[in-house]
């Protein structure tokens, strides 16, 4: 008989029951949990801020999401980056300000002549976003 271990570190029973059900599909037979304080695990976001930014003008069929997950990835951020049905691009990212902020300046920078608008507006800081992903 063959005893799996498994070590598994979440913040919350729930989170372990979520992964227990959507990521093995059963329990294993020995669990070892390490619970984090909760205070620790907000005071990795303190210096962290989180935009949503909405690209419009010729941005998409351009390789615009391409070359943001590349230049987010660059600059250490999470979120996500996809192409709205008005033609427009949204990017949800979140790091350190400097990173955020030299982030969206250096898409404008590789995209200047694509870009008619940037709307960005601050918002709360989603926990879910472990890196940077294109979604459709």
């Amino acid at each position: 008989m063959q005893i799996r271990r498994i070590i598994l570190y979440f913040a919350s029973p729930v989170n372990l029951k979520y992964f227990l059900i959507t990521r093995l599909h059963q329990k294993p037979s020995h669990i070892i949990i390490k619970k984090y304080d909760v205070l620790s695990l907000n005071t990795q976001y303190e210096n962290m801020i989180a935009k949503h930014i909405i690209f419009v003008g010729r941005v998409q069929g351009v390789g615009f999401r391409f070359t943001s997950y590349h230049i987010a990835g660059r600059h250490r951020l999470t979120g996500q980056v996809r192409n709205l049905l008005d033609g427009a691009v949204e990017m949800f990212a979140q790091g350190e300000p400097a990173d955020v902020d030299d982030c969206i300046q250096d898409i404008k920078d590789s995209f200047g002549a694509y870009i008619t608008q940037t709307k960005i507006e601050d918002t709360p800081l989603n926990p879910q976003y472990t890196d940077f992903k294109i979604t459709f």
